[in-house]
């Protein structure tokens, strides 16, 4: 959204029905460009205008393209698991 300082900012948007957000958010799409624009929260949209923008499909599209190597983020699951499992054990 515009903003006097030129930078853009974040807007929340809360509607009483997914309707009335998928309306808005439609409305919205067609006035602001670019990848991410528009986040969609919650999976219950039924507009197909707004199917790549909800959190779920950005995040799935983000994980398919990134570039550091799986074995990274494996190894980041298993030191996870290796310090709960040391929290369990030692009182």
């Amino acid at each position: 959204m515009w903003s006097a300082a030129g930078g853009s900012s974040p807007l929340l948007v809360v509607c009483y029905t997914n309707h009335a957000l998928d309306q808005f958010l439609d409305g919205l799409c067609a006035v602001v460009r670019g990848r991410g624009a528009v986040v969609r929260v919650g999976g219950r949209s039924r507009s197909a205008r707004l199917a790549t923008c909800l959190l779920k499909e950005l995040r799935k599209n983000a994980r398919a393209t990134r570039t550091a190597p799986r074995r990274i983020f494996l190894n980041r699951v298993e030191a996870r698991t290796d310090m709960e499992l040391q929290q369990v054990i030692s009182p």
